[in-house]
């Protein structure tokens, strides 16, 4: 049996993709877009994947923490991902040693790194700041607008 709040989350986020997205339908027509998920929050995930999946054209990968990623992205070197949203706080690899690495490995791929974050800790967006491969800060949850205008 479907769980009901899920089935709810699922219409409220394609509501709102459908306010925001189709705007830019004429761009998407002939245009795909890769995108790398890394947040170990199931939630969270969820509501990035809804969001997501209601684009046509969009692909998306999911991981539930920097070492899923690392060791994807050490797999899959040709990996034409243009997007990663990472999480900070995760087990077994946080966001800061995933960013570590990725900054010092040899082969990186060429996605825009936006970092998310349910704390609105000023250090940690300092930090994230230092990061050459990051893009952006984004504080949880990530709204449909917000992800409307970093893919388009």
């Amino acid at each position: 049996m479907r769980n009901p709040k899920v089935a709810n989350l699922h219409r409220f986020t394609s509501l709102k993709t459908a306010q925001l997205g189709f705007e830019h339908a004429y761009y998407m027509k002939n245009i795909t877009r890769s995108v790398l998920i890394v947040d170990d929050e199931f939630v969270s995930n969820l509501i990035l994947s809804k969001f997501l999946e209601d684009y046509n054209n969009v692909e998306h990968k999911s991981f539930s923490n920097g070492s899923e990623i690392k060791e994807y992205l050490m797999n899959n070197p040709n990996d034409e991902a243009e997007f990663l949203f990472l999480d900070l706080r995760m087990p077994i690899m946080n966001g800061f040693d995933f960013l570590d690495w990725y900054e010092t490995c040899d082969r990186q791929i060429k996605a825009k790194i936006y970092v998310l974050s349910s704390t609105l800790d000023s250090r940690d967006e300092k930090k994230v700041s230092n990061y050459k491969c990051v893009a952006g800060f984004i504080e949880k949850p990530i709204t449909g607008k917000r992800l409307n205008e970093i893919i388009f």
